[in-house]
């Protein structure tokens, strides 16, 4: 959830996960109010881990049909 002052600026909600802070309030030198817990921080890093891995098996399935896709098409031209 943005914090107020950054919806009212339309400005996006990053926390560093170093500082515990959001991004935006250690840019601008700011008092920062936005608190995140340790558990919180370990289920973003979970849903991070397994988006990745998710995102890893469909670059891999990608390729996968690429290369079937070059195969029938050099079977169709000779």
């Amino acid at each position: 959830m943005p914090l107020r002052h950054h919806r009212s600026l339309s400005l996006d909600c990053k926390v560093d996960l170093r500082s515990s802070r959001c991004a935006e309030c250690i840019r601008r030198a700011r008092k920062c109010d936005l608190v995140v817990t340790r558990t919180e921080f370990d289920k973003l890093r979970s849903i991070r881990l397994r988006l990745k891995e998710q995102l890893e098996r469909a670059e891999d399935e990608e390729e996968k049909l690429v290369e079937e896709q070059e195969a029938l098409l050099t079977r169709i031209r000779t």
